[in-house]
C-alpha cells in the first residue's frame, strides 16, 4: 500500500495513516480534499497512529457519501493490515440499516442500535456517541435518530480507530 499521512486539523497531533484509496471530490466540490475507498470491506483505510486503551466513552463522526453497505468506522487491534479483533463500529447493512455494533463474547457480535437509512449517493453527517456502557446515540444529518440504553461493555483491548476496511473474522 502507498502510505500517506493524514494530518489532524484539531492541532492535537493525532495524525492518521492512509492505506490505499483515491483522492476524490469532497462535499463542497473541492477536488483532492477527501478520500474514496473502492470498498469499505477492502484493506483500504485510514488509521490513527496512536493506540487507545479500551475506550468506553467516545464519539465517532464523519461525513460520508452513502452508496453501498459495509463497515464505515471502528476500533481495531492493529493499524496496518487486517485486524484479528474489531469492535465499536458503525456499518451499513445490505438491507439499509445504519448499525452501531459492539463485540461482546457473551452476546456474540451484539447489534447495539439499528436504524433505517437510504443509499442515496449523497453526503451525510453521521455521529455516534457512546457514553460508557449504558447509553448510545446516533445522529444523522444533525438529527438524533436512535438511542439505546442497553447495558453492555465494549471488548477490552488496545487498538486504533479506523475509517474504511476494518473487516475481521468475527
Amino acid at each position: 500500500f502507498p502510505v500517506t499521512i493524514c494530518e489532524d486539523e484539531s492541532g492535537n497531533g493525532n495524525n492518521g495513516i492512509i492505506y490505499g484509496g483515491n483522492y476524490a471530490m469532497d462535499r463542497f466540490g473541492n477536488l483532492s480534499s477527501c478520500y474514496e475507498f473502492t470498498s469499505v470491506n477492502s484493506m483500504e483505510f485510514v488509521s490513527t497512529q496512536i493506540s487507545y486503551n479500551n475506550p468506553q466513552v467516545f464519539t465517532l463522526a464523519l461525513f460520508q457519501k452513502i452508496n453501498s453497505s459495509g463497515q464505515i468506522l471502528g476500533f481495531a487491534d492493529n493499524n496496518t493490515g487486517g485486524p484479528s479483533s474489531c469492535d465499536r463500529y458503525l456499518e451499513y447493512s445490505p438491507s439499509g440499516l445504519l448499525r452501531f455494533r459492539i463485540w461482546n463474547p457473551i452476546l456474540w457480535n451484539n447489534v447495539y442500535i439499528n436504524t433505517n437509512i437510504t443509499y442515496d449517493d449523497n453526503w451525510h453527517h453521521i455521529a455516534c456517541v457512546f457514553l460508557n456502557q449504558n447509553t448510545c446515540k446516533i445522529y444523522y444529518d444533525g438529527l438524533l435518530i436512535a438511542v439505546s440504553t442497553t447495558n453492555i461493555n465494549a471488548e477490552n483491548f488496545i487498538g486504533y480507530w479506523r475509517i474504511g476496511g476494518i473487516v475481521t473474522g468475527k
